[in-house]
């Protein structure tokens, strides 16, 4: 056990702090026709990468300490048809379906502690049952990734044509 300053146990701070605050994820499926009507909804929990989780770590020393490190934050996701058990440790999506991999629209604060990015596919982007999601940064870091039972979504080439917006959101939970 190490005793920090003022004679406080590190090892029990520690473990206090993680029992309070936690960072996790999921995200949001939205299909609609061309006219705009809902098809269908899913919510689906993801997990944090050991990369996203290490690159926040960063983040946070760099800007309490002012070292000016510039730290590129996610920005694009990519659907696929792969299934299996996500882990801290995944790097690439079980099996990325091509085309998928888009920039976000947008990205914001949603809520002070909930990051958003929301991308959405058009009726021309690749169709399917779509049964995995990642989130990246423009070097392919994955940030986050999920499996689920699958999201359809038709195309022109695939009818009925429909439009998919993916919500993928990151929340700072605590207290």
């Amino acid at each position: 056990m190490e005793v920090g300053e003022g004679g406080i146990q590190t090892d029990r701070l520690k473990s206090e702090l993680l029992d309070e605050t936690r960072i996790e994820g999921y995200a949001i499926f939205t299909v609609r026709d061309l006219r705009g009507r809902f098809v269908s909804r899913r919510v689906v929990h993801n997990t944090l990468t050991n990369y996203a989780r290490a690159a926040m770590a960063k983040w946070l020393a760099a800007t309490m300490f002012n070292t000016g490190v510039s730290l590129p934050g996610p920005d694009r996701i990519a659907l696929g048809t792969g299934t299996g058990t996500t882990t801290p440790g995944d790097v690439a999506l079980f099996a990325e379906t091509a085309g998928t991999r888009k920039a976000c629209a947008y990205r914001q604060t949603w809520t002070d502690y909930t990051a958003e990015f929301v991308t959405q596919y058009q009726s021309t982007d690749p169709a399917g049952t779509f049964t995995e999601e990642g989130l990246f940064d423009e070097a392919s870091h994955l940030w986050a990734h999920l499996t689920m039972a699958g999201v359809t979504k038709g195309s022109v080439a695939v009818p009925p044509p429909q439009t998919l917006t993916v919500q993928h959101r990151i929340l700072i939970k605590g207290n």
